[in-house]
């Protein structure tokens, strides 16, 4: 009895150590918005995304940074096109912050499926499809 005891505390002991030794997802945080609303803000303590606009009908992304007098600007980031893209007037695009161990970042036209990762390469982030 006193065996399975000791068995039991040090599996548990062992498993919860387990645990602490991930980490933490990223949070994403979100304006609500109405279900016509055409822009978006994401957030997200992760450093390659801080702060992004979404236009929600065009999929054009801004990234809000500080320019060099200290005043906030919205900076146009680059999207690379998507052969399975489509164009509509109504919002249709959203962002998503996988909780996954890669924390991608990723860009999604709801009504095709087409999809890009946010990827930076010296200093330069840029929405590369995914195919």
């Amino acid at each position: 009895m006193t065996r399975t005891l000791i068995a039991a505390l040090l599996f548990l002991t062992v498993a919860f150590t387990a645990m602490g030794q991930n980490p933490p997802p990223a949070q994403r945080q979100s304006t609500t918005w109405p279900v016509d609303a055409r822009f978006e803000i994401v957030s997200s303590d992760m450093a390659l995304v801080g702060t992004l606009r979404l236009d929600r009908v065009t999929g054009n992304v801004d990234q809000l940074v500080s320019s060099r007098s200290g005043n906030w600007v919205w900076a146009k980031m680059r999207v690379l096109p998507h052969p399975q893209a489509v164009n509509l007037t109504k919002p249709h695009y959203e962002i998503v912050i996988a909780h996954s161990p890669s924390q991608a970042v990723l860009l999604l036209d709801t009504e095709s499926g087409a999809t890009w990762q946010l990827s930076s390469k010296e200093n330069v982030s840029v929405w590369q499809p995914i195919e």
